[in-house]
């Protein structure tokens, strides 16, 4: 192994520190923005909402929202 002066190994631990700061930065980031866990209709209680299961499962998924917009498909049709 190569023999480091004194600037090359203050130099590495600054830079280690650094790293470190910004990753207790991003961790502390992420828990104060409490964003909402992931969730799915696989856990989701039908019998407890006024909601038609069977109507619901028809709709389409959320990575389709947007395909065919051009053409003006998948719009909501419009009442009264």
């Amino acid at each position: 192994m190569k023999s480091l002066d004194h600037e090359a190994v203050l130099h590495q631990l600054i830079k280690a520190e650094t790293a470190q700061r910004e990753v207790r930065s991003m961790a502390y980031q992420m828990r104060v923005a409490r964003f909402p866990s992931h969730r799915d209709l696989a856990g989701f209680d039908f019998a407890h909402a006024q909601l038609d299961e069977a109507l619901v499962r028809q709709l389409p998924h959320p990575s389709l929202r947007g395909v065919g917009a051009q053409r003006g498909a998948g719009r909501w049709p419009r009442h009264g």
